[in-house]
């Protein structure tokens, strides 16, 4: 490789800069020193203007990844993406244990993909209506109809999380009111999964 621009950067070996590749390809290298004293390269640019990055690529606070298929920078700006595992919880104030697994999600910028492939309420006489807590961001406001589930019983025929909120709520199909605790004393929820907005 040739150098077009370089610094020893203080350091005895390794250099940071620009390097440009000696043969025909017309490769640009981006080279950083560790705390050693190597150089590493951080990026590359080919002859077809493909570049390649050597590690993760972070953002400053707020910013993001925008599109050119809109005039509305906000709205085409995809800033978050993560995926993660999320703890719930009774939330109806009558500390049962409910036994929840593989709680995952992922967000696509304010777009939650929330799930549990079980949920198994414990026997109990508790009459407060059932709530479960701990979805992993804050919703919009405004009641959001979660996606699916199937139900041992007819009271958790479906879900609703509350609006500015990270609870969600069982109710029977035929019923306005939420589902208690002791409607779905023993019930076992499969495959609950939800969609909703988050407040970021």
């Amino acid at each position: 490789m040739s150098s077009i621009i370089k610094s020893d950067n203080g350091v005895s070996s390794g250099v940071t800069g620009i390097v440009q590749t000696a043969d025909s390809s017309g490769q640009l290298a981006f080279q950083t020193t560790t705390s050693g004293g190597s150089a590493v390269t951080a990026l590359t640019i080919d002859n077809s203007q493909k570049v390649t990055f050597a590690n993760t690529i972070g953002f400053g606070s707020n910013a993001g990844i925008t599109f050119n298929n809109s005039s509305a920078l906000t709205n085409s700006t995809l800033n978050d993406y993560e995926t993660g595992t999320w703890t719930p919880s009774d939330a109806s104030g009558a500390g049962l244990t409910i036994t929840f697994n593989n709680a995952k999600y992922v967000k696509i910028g304010k777009m939650v993909y929330v799930s549990t492939s079980t949920i198994v309420y414990p026997s109990t006489a508790n009459s407060s209506a059932a709530v479960v807590a701990g979805l992993p961001f804050t919703s919009t406001l405004g009641e959001v109809a979660t996606g699916a589930l199937v139900s041992t019983n007819t009271y958790a025929n479906r879900s609703l999380i509350g609006g500015n909120s990270n609870a969600f709520y069982f109710y029977a199909n035929a019923s306005a009111s939420q589902s208690t605790n002791a409607q779905l004393s023993g019930a076992t929820i499969y495959g609950w999964s939800a969609v909703y907005q988050a407040t970021f």
